[in-house]
């Protein structure tokens, strides 16, 4: 294993990743350069969130951001509210469920609700609690 690098300019890390996408076994990769195969996937994942590898600062992340992953920062930039068009929405599903003799998860009808308000589509695989609303499933092949 080499030893351990300080720095890694934002070049190295693209080169790097470009590496690991072109299907370089990435723990060979991480040891080339004395880190840690998490932190070549944090890189993607900050790459594929951000459009760029730069560092905020070193140290400890700010406290508002700590323990969040790529999905619940992408998630803090879309701000959809749970408003009064929204709670009809959901009362209107909630009741729709319990009449058809199935209940569902009245978290996963927020969701619902909020994204049919606001005219969105729900990204699930998670098919039969979002049945009245317009999904799409990453895992179904298009062909289906």
């Amino acid at each position: 294993m080499a030893g351990r690098q300080r720095f890694i300019d934002e070049d190295q890390k693209r080169e790097l990743l470009q590496r690991m996408e072109a299907g370089e076994n990435v723990s060979k990769l991480a040891d080339e350069v004395g880190i840690s195969r998490q932190r070549l996937y944090e890189w993607r994942d900050h790459l594929r969130l951000h459009g760029d590898l730069k560092s905020r600062r070193r140290g400890r992340p700010a406290r508002s951001t700590a323990g969040l992953d790529g999905a619940a920062q992408l998630q803090n930039s879309v701000d959809l509210p749970f408003d009064e068009k929204a709670g009809l929405v959901w009362a209107s599903l909630m009741a729709g469920g319990k009449a058809k003799g199935r209940p569902r998860s009245a978290l996963d009808l927020i969701i619902a609700a909020i994204a049919e308000a606001n005219h969105c589509v729900v990204v699930t695989n998670n098919e039969k609690d979002f049945e009245d609303v317009q999904i799409i499933n990453p895992l179904r092949s298009s062909g289906s």
